[in-house]
């Protein structure tokens, strides 16, 4: 069970997703944030000697995630987080953060026992290793009128190394948690969390039934859907999973408003970098993607 102060990625495997590209280069990310997340790796920490796939280092990859998070939260803060390898038997990462609403201070740990089979992606940004990409997203009432909120952005059918066990997904999950989508004094059990303004989206819900992760959202008539993981911080609750093999997310809009309402955070970019379209379809799908008009999907459950 999830105790207080902290939070644990579920072993459920979730490999999800960076940035790929299917003949258009990913952009990278803003260099201008207000918000700064400050990685402190303890280089003593031994790394797994085994089930790791891929050349890739885990300062780069935490670097890469926290890059992400970087340009979607725009107020000026500053979080330090220490990071480290660590036996978590059956977990794959867990955070603990200061307690707060707004941590100043986190830690994670990555599990190096061996029993998770790691892929370290060299090329954190971009996606390369995975043959097909989707967005998810769900229409939900929003006071006299109807809205679209994005759920998940998410690499599927990992190639290779990618086949494995995403250590970008599970760094950007856990720094989600670090930022404050987590246990904190005033938030100990808090099993709906609604967007206010002046954050985009006012009047969503966002569902959790541990106050951690996301298992679903509701709207302003009180209707209610129920989410499989498509978000980077989504949970199934019937599994327990959070994160599957051969699998990249990276943060939805929906996982940027619930780390901003919980976090007390006022200026978002639910945008923050260009998500690519997978080869084979059409250049204009691509072009229509950079400017923010092709995303309404592929993935749709009524209440």
């Amino acid at each position: 069970m999830f105790e207080p102060a902290r939070t644990r990625a579920i072993h459920a495997r979730l490999k999800l997703l960076p940035c790929a590209v299917a003949g258009l280069l990913c952009a990278t990310p803003p260099s201008l944030s207000a918000l700064t997340i400050v990685g402190n790796f303890n280089s003593s920490s031994t790394a797994p000697t085994s089930n790791v796939f891929g050349t890739g280092s885990l300062t780069s990859i935490f670097d890469a995630a926290a890059a992400w998070w970087e340009a979607a939260i725009l107020d000026s803060h500053t979080l330090t987080i220490s990071y480290a390898w660590g036996a978590l038997d059956d977990f794959s990462g867990y955070t603990r953060t200061n307690g707060s609403v707004r941590p100043s201070s986190a830690s994670i740990v990555f599990d190096n026992d061996g029993t998770t089979q790691w892929f370290m992606d060299a090329t954190p940004f971009l996606a390369e290793e995975y043959a097909i990409y989707s967005e998810h997203s769900h229409d939900y009432v929003a006071g006299p009128q109807t809205s679209l909120i994005g759920t998940g952005r998410v690499y599927g059918s990992g190639q290779g190394p990618a086949s494995k066990f995403d250590m970008f997904t599970l760094a950007a999950h856990e720094i989600g948690h670090a930022l404050g989508f987590a246990f904190s004094s005033s938030h100990p059990l808090e099993l709906e969390t609604i967007v206010a303004a002046p954050l985009p989206k006012a009047g969503l819900g966002i569902v959790s039934f541990d106050s951690t992760h996301i298992g679903g959202i509701t709207d302003t008539a009180r209707n209610f859907i129920d989410l499989t993981p498509e978000a980077l911080i989504g949970i199934d609750e019937g599994t327990g999973y959070t994160q599957t093999y051969a699998q990249r997310k990276l943060p939805s809009e929906l996982d940027i408003l619930a780390v901003a309402q919980r976090a007390g955070f006022t200026q978002v970019n639910l945008q923050p970098q260009v998500v690519p379209i997978p080869a084979g379809l059409p250049l204009l799908a691509s072009a229509l993607a950079a400017l923010g008009i092709y995303r309404r999907t592929r993935s749709r459950r009524d209440a």
